[in-house]
């Protein structure tokens, strides 16, 4: 399988160095027992079943749900909601993470973290698809861009109904239509945003064992409460840990990702969620929207109404792992990032530091998009980079074709020939130059009639080229965004079918994750 490095695709110094293992950024990353209360493990697997009681479990999953309340080792990874099962690096993540749990030594579990107290609803609204030409398809669910009520508990209207029928039709049919109308069809008005996502991506990973839990479901059976008590307790640990951080990995020349807060929490009041705000100069107090609190009542309100506290996002990994146990996250380059300005408050806290993985980074690339590569005798490296910048090199290359030497090799040897003629004709008889300087012109007339026809002939072969070009180019980086960050698993299994898609997911985990995949579909695409 071919591959491209990752610094071929700007990522960033601090995740090239992690995937390269530098010591530089590795020695911030330090794996330390917890100390931190552990929660009832039950009750965490109550939450599991809650969050997947719209799915049929597995015979997998029903194994893996046994194991994790025996002590399996957890594999995790987890994402915010997105539309049709979020971008694709979902899946991989989702992909990876089992594949760690099927080759641990131990007994050991996947399970996906659905991160849905978030109120950033636009995230989560919109989906994309390749186009025609040049640019996506796109489709997005009906967002009040001010609200901030949890992406949990948002459900699909009959407008949002409506928007994926029109979002359907324009990516018309595909070989495997029931397996995409599966997907679409879980996006029906009254249904809960939060389980059309599980729902899609249970249909991929669900017969391998892949567990979800709904982080508003974990909040709202009050789980959350003994990090959010320890983060009232101790406001301003974690910010103040985390700059102390941060200042490290900027010496050591990379880059931070996040900013902390003073209190890294929000109170959810009313369906709306909040941010806890602090008051410099005033230990004792905090603003949450307009009223003001003392850090009592607040304590008082976490233990007679835990399901009000959700974490911010530097807190939410500790949640989460402090919640599951975590021995392994499955991280993108992002998370990564931000992790490692964490590292250090594990340690704080007293909350077991998982092991961090890379999850598969993959391009797939269809039986089309192989075919126009090789016909164009183009490295798809050549292509991932603002659609601007290729074609003005491929207009470049085309005017300067080998043809338009040969034109003009050809003009210089008439000039040549009909000089030489004339001098030889006009020694015989004066009179006939003029004929033979007729001759010259309609021999060069004719010339440039050739340069005429092939111009226009390579112009006609310019616009099919960049037709092409755009189509391709939708498919593999889109809206110049790598394919994974940018197009959903109904591309996928439009491509190859639901049980085609998990097949090429099965291949793509058996891969190392150290490098950026190309992944050859062997069958024809969904754009014939």
């Amino acid at each position: 399988m071919n591959t491209i490095e990752f610094s071929e695709l700007h990522q960033t110094r601090l995740f090239i160095d992690f995937v390269r293992s530098e010591h530089r950024i590795t020695s911030f990353f330090q794996e330390s027992a917890g100390t931190f209360p552990a929660p009832d493990r039950g009750a965490v697997a109550n939450a599991i079943r809650e969050s997947m009681s719209g799915c049929d479990l597995t015979p997998a999953q029903i194994q893996a749900l046994e194991g994790f309340e025996n002590g399996a080792r957890r594999i995790v990874t987890g994402q915010q909601v997105g539309l049709f099962g979020g971008a694709l690096y979902s899946s991989y993540k989702a992909s990876t993470a089992i594949q760690l749990a099927n080759t641990s030594a131990e007994k050991a579990v996947a399970i996906f973290w659905v991160e849905d107290n978030d109120h950033d609803a636009a995230e989560s609204a919109i989906a994309y698809h390749p186009g025609k030409e040049l640019g996506t398809l796109e489709c997005t669910l009906s967002v009040d861009a001010i609200s901030k009520v949890p992406v949990g508990e948002l459900r699909c209207t009959e407008a949002d109904e409506a928007r994926v029928s029109e979002f359907a039709a324009l990516i018309g049919d595909s070989p495997f239509q029931s397996d995409v109308e599966r997907i679409l069809h879980r996006y029906k008005a009254g249904a809960s945003w939060s389980d059309a996502f599980i729902g899609v991506l249970n249909d991929m990973f669900g017969q391998s064992g892949m567990l979800f839990i709904r982080a508003s479901i974990a909040r709202m059976m009050g789980l959350f409460a003994p990090v959010v008590l320890h983060e009232l307790s101790n406001s301003g640990m974690l910010e103040q840990t985390v700059l102390q951080t941060s200042a490290k990995l900027q010496a050591a020349g990379y880059h931070v990702q996040a900013k902390p807060s003073n209190v890294n929490l929000f109170l959810h009041t009313d369906g709306i969620r909040h941010k806890v705000n602090n008051i410099p100069g005033d230990a004792h107090h905090f603003h949450v929207g307009s009223v003001l609190y003392s850090r009592d009542e607040l304590m008082k309100k976490v233990r007679t109404s835990p399901s009000s506290f959700s974490p911010s996002v530097l807190l939410r990994p500790l949640v989460q792992d402090q919640l599951l146990g975590t021995d392994v996250y499955v991280a993108g380059p992002g998370e990564i990032a931000y992790l490692a300005q964490l590292q250090e408050y594990y340690a704080v806290a007293g909350i077991k530091t998982p092991k961090i993985a890379i999850r598969h980074s993959v391009t797939v690339l269809p039986k089309k998009v192989q075919r126009f590569l090789e016909k164009q005798s183009l490295d798809i490296r050549s292509l991932l980079k603002p659609y601007q910048e290729i074609e003005h090199e491929l207009t470049t290359a085309l005017k300067s074709h080998p043809v338009f030497d040969g034109i003009g090799e050809a003009q210089k040897g008439i000039n040549t020939i009909f000089t030489t003629l004339r001098g030889l004709v006009k020694s015989v008889d004066a009179t006939l130059d003029a004929t033979v300087i007729g001759a010259e012109k309609n021999s060069l007339k004719e010339i440039d009639t050739i340069a005429k026809k092939t111009t226009a002939a390579i112009k006609r072969k310019e616009e099919q080229l960049f037709s092409k070009l755009r189509d391709v180019y939708s498919i593999i980086y889109p809206d110049a965004a790598l394919q994974e960050r940018r197009l959903t698993p109904i591309f996928l299994i439009g491509e190859l079918g639901l049980d085609g898609a998990k097949t090429l997911l099965a291949t793509i985990r058996s891969e190392p994750s150290d490098k950026h995949l190309l992944v050859p579909v062997l069958q024809e695409t969904l754009h014939p």
